[in-house]
């Protein structure tokens, strides 16, 4: 069975971060135009005047592995061995679980301590 992915070109913008590993891997971490938080690694030597952190610019990832990482003044193009990209769609996926239901043992307890805390008695013996 082969697996066909349609490619879809992606911009991340705005404050990206630029995180070189030992092994010879460099992770692009930001906001697609989407908002979503997306992870692009690429098996690339990482060029020595790229900074840590890129405020105003823009990672393109282009098709066959290519990218191109630009900011005022100035751009890189960089050709990866290979291309991983992580969406983090954890906040949509919570969003759509409906929250869990307290357990009744605790919905008793604090039931009880705000009627304690309700009457002059009660706030006697919680000062305690």
């Amino acid at each position: 069975m082969v697996c066909r992915v349609q490619w879809r070109a992606m911009r991340l913008k705005g404050p990206i971060e630029c995180r070189r590993t030992a092994a010879g891997c460099l992770t692009f971490v930001g906001q697609t135009e989407r908002g979503e938080r997306t992870y692009v690694t690429l098996t690339v030597t990482a060029p020595a005047d790229l900074p840590p952190r890129i405020d105003d610019g823009a990672v393109d990832v282009l098709e066959g592995g290519r990218c191109r990482v630009s900011m005022p003044g100035r751009e890189w193009h960089l050709e990866a061995r290979q291309l991983l990209v992580h969406r983090d769609v954890s906040g949509p996926f919570y969003a759509a679980l409906p929250p869990r239901r307290v357990p009744i043992a605790k919905r008793l307890f604090y039931g009880l301590m705000l009627a304690a805390a309700g009457s002059s008695a009660g706030r006697r013996w919680l000062a305690r």
